[in-house]
C-alpha cells in the first residue's frame, strides 16, 4: 500500500489501482476509499497529499482566488452572528464540504495553533496544544484549500482571554505563507511533556512516542507563520480531517442556527451567483 510521503505518480497510481476514481474533489466518500480507510485511518493523508501535490492550471487558481473569499466570508458571518465559540472542527467541515460542491480542491486540517503577541500588548504567548489533557477533538483546525494554504474562519472565535481579540484577524485566508519549524512546545502541552519525561521518554523522541506517524507527516504537511495585525500566528498541521456525512445531513455549527446546507443555499450561492453574473 502507497504511502501518503511518497510521490504524487505513486499515490495516483494506488488510487487507480485500487478502482477510485481521482477526477472530482470528495473522493475520499467513494466506497472503496472508504473500506481501506476503515482498516488503515491515515489513508485519508493520502488524499490531501494528492489535492497538495496535483496541478492546477492558472485559470482554475485565479478562479479560486476570487470566489473561496466569498464562501469564507459568509460563512464567518454567520458564525459571528451565532456567536458560538470554539466551533473550528464543525466549521472546517461545512468549508470543506461546500468548496467541494463548488468544485474547489481541499482538505481540512487538524493542528496546534501558537499565538505569539506583539510586546506591546503585555499578552503571553498562547497556545492551542494538539496533545493535552482532557477530552477534546483538536487544538485548532483549518482548511487547505490551493491557492491557499490557510483558510482559518474562526480564530477569534475561539476562547480567548482578555484583550487577546483586539489583537486578532477576524479570519486568515493567506496565499503566501512563511515556512516555520514545528516544536514539541508547539504540539504537546507541558504536563503531556512531564508525564513523557517522567517515563524516561526525552523531548527528542516526544512526537514519535506520541504517534509514530506524526514525524513523516510534519515533513509532509508544512507548518506555516502568518503575520496578521502585528500578531504572529503558527498552525502546526498534526492530521487531516473530513466529514463524516456530506452536507445535505451535517448540522452546521450549531443546533440553534442554521443547517450546513442552509448556509450553503440561503447565504453562500446567493453572493456566488450575483459575483458570477
Amino acid at each position: 500500500m502507497t504511502e501518503f510521503y511518497e510521490s504524487f505518480e505513486s499515490i495516483e497510481k494506488d488510487f487507480k489501482r485500487q478502482g477510485i476514481p481521482v477526477d472530482q474533489p470528495g473522493f475520499y466518500d467513494h466506497p472503496n476509499f472508504v473500506e481501506i480507510e476503515r482498516r488503515r485511518p491515515e489513508y485519508l493523508n493520502n488524499y490531501a497529499r494528492y489535492v497538495q501535490l496535483r496541478p492546477y492550471s492558472n485559470e482554475y487558481l485565479e478562479k479560486a482566488k476570487q470566489e473561496i473569499p466569498i464562501i469564507a466570508n459568509e460563512l464567518h458571518k454567520e458564525l459571528v452572528r451565532d456567536g458560538r465559540q470554539g466551533a473550528c472542527v464543525d466549521m472546517s467541515g461545512v468549508l470543506s464540504r461546500i468548496l467541494e460542491r463548488e468544485g474547489y480542491w481541499n482538505f481540512s486540517i487538524k493542528g496546534s495553533l501558537t499565538i505569539t503577541y506583539p510586546k506591546s500588548s503585555g499578552i503571553d504567548k498562547r497556545y492551542f496544544w494538539s496533545v493535552d489533557e482532557g477530552k477534546f477533538v483538536a487544538g485548532h483546525a483549518w482548511v487547505y484549500a490551493p491557492p491557499f494554504y490557510v483558510i482559518d474562519i474562526t480564530v477569534k472565535q475561539q476562547p480567548h482571554g482578555s484583550g487577546e481579540s483586539k489583537w486578532l484577524p477576524d479570519q486568515v485566508l493567506s496565499t503566501n505563507p512563511e515556512s516555520a519549524e514545528p516544536t514539541v512546545d508547539d504540539i504537546l502541552s507541558p504536563e503531556v511533556r512531564r508525564h513523557l519525561l517522567s517515563h524516561g521518554v526525552p523531548e527528542r523522541h516526544q512526537l514519535e512516542a506520541v504517534n509514530p506517524t506524526m514525524v513523516h507527516f510534519l515533513k509532509a504537511f508544512n507548518t506555516y507563520k502568518i503575520l496578521e495585525n502585528h500578531t504572529s500566528l503558527k498552525y502546526v498541521p498534526v492530521a487531516v480531517g473530513a466529514p463524516d456525512c456530506p452536507l445535505e445531513k451535517m448540522v452546521g455549527i450549531s443546533m440553534e442556527g442554521m443547517s450546513a446546507m442552509e448556509m450553503y443555499e440561503n447565504l453562500v450561492l446567493p453572493k456566488l451567483n450575483k459575483y458570477r453574473a
